[in-house]
């Protein structure tokens, strides 16, 4: 770690190295006002004040390798006071830190500024009350809780993008169980809901257990679409950047996907990492067998007014989710692009819209990723 590199201060032959130091001096001799200092066998260097041969004051550690940097205030070669670690990436946590680790109030931020934790540190980890928000942000869950040693445990509360909620209890950073709760603030304690991410055999250990956000926003019945079966459809006006549906299913290889037919990759969505494949198989496709999310069920179209978008689901885990990228009015059915490679396999049924209206393809696509991003 960046701590152990800083504390060896020897080469790789074991023998111990002069620390370089550019800087004011006092009549001893000793590191005393600003200066630079490059610890030994690192390439970590200090910029800032010194005192009686110690960092003390403000200064700057750079961590050369990566272009991490840690800002703050030094006391006999300790940190202490409030500081900030910056990542190369853009992305920072600001907080407190005594005897040289994070403890009290931290906030991390990712790589376009955006806060996604507000909380509680100790020793360098989660620790105490404090509340996640899932990317992408805005209009995504967060979850309020208490953490221990990085941990979520015991009472804590997940909210929607809308504001509705679930309540409940979380162990090792898994739901155990929660109820749901309106955005009015009304309790359904009838019925409970834990964590239940699928795996490459089971999509589900409750099936017809349906989302109680996407039961508020969405329906499923049939569309008027052309060569289509069931289509996705909004209860409610959503507005762009809205959350409107949930895609999870089993988790397969995409070498699994690959080398089957298509008639059999109707429902299968790709995972961010590109490593990992949901797919809702044709004997859980009809919401009589698996009403649990319904994002499989929108529709192509080139003319989308949905995207597929990443999601951490309390109940599922990483999935996808439908995001309205323009207003959606009750009744109007949800679409989205399936983002197929034209030059690679595609279903027949696509084929054919591509060569009925080309020019409708390439402009609305390219209107799609305008608006995704």
């Amino acid at each position: 770690t960046d701590a152990e590199e800083i504390e060896e201060g020897i080469d790789e032959e074991g023998i111990a190295e002069e620390e370089v130091y550019e800087g004011e001096r006092n009549a001893e001799g000793e590191y005393h006002g600003t200066g630079i200092l490059k610890i030994p066998s690192t390439s970590v260097r200090f910029e800032g004040e010194f005192k009686d041969g110690c960092k003390h004051g403000k200064g700057v550690m750079y961590f050369d390798a990566d272009g991490d940097t840690l800002e703050g205030i030094w006391e006999e070669d300790i940190m202490q006071g409030p500081g900030k670690y910056s990542s190369a990436d853009g992305s920072r946590m600001e907080g407190f830190y005594l005897d040289g680790e994070l403890t009290g109030e931290v906030k991390e931020y990712n790589e376009d500024g955006q806060m996604f934790f507000d909380g509680q540190y100790r020793s360098n980890a989660r620790h105490g009350k404090g509340t996640l928000t899932f990317e992408p942000i805005p209009n995504s869950g967060s979850i309020t809780g208490h953490w221990e040693d990085g941990v979520l445990n015991g009472e804590a509360i997940y909210s929607y993008p809308n504001g509705s909620s679930l309540h409940g209890t979380w162990e090792d950073g898994e739901m155990q169980s929660a109820y749901f709760v309106s955005k009015d603030g009304v309790e359904h304690k009838e019925i409970t809901y834990r964590y239940d991410q699928s795996d490459d055999k089971i999509i589900s250990s409750d099936p017809m257990l349906p989302d109680p956000y996407e039961q508020t926003i969405v329906y499923v019945k049939a569309s008027p679409m052309e060569n289509a079966n069931e289509g996705l459809f909004a209860k409610i006006q959503v507005e762009a950047g809205t959350v409107v549906s949930f895609y999870s299913g089993i988790r397969i290889s995409h070498d699994e996907v690959e080398s089957r037919s298509w008639d059999f990759n109707d429902n299968t969505i790709t995972l961010e990492d590109d490593e990992i494949v949901i797919d809702v198989p044709k004997e859980w496709s009809s919401t009589s067998k698996y009403c649990a999310s319904l994002g499989h069920k929108a529709n192509h179209c080139f003319n989308n007014n949905a995207i597929y978008d990443r999601y951490t689901h309390p109940r599922f885990g990483d999935i996808k989710c439908v995001r309205a990228i323009k207003t959606i009015h009750p009744d109007e059915e949800i679409t989205v692009l399936y983002g197929y490679n034209e030059e690679e396999e595609v279903p027949a049924w696509y084929r054919k819209l591509v060569e009925a209206d080309p020019k409708q393809r390439d402009h609305d696509s390219l209107e799609s990723e305008q608006q995704k991003k």
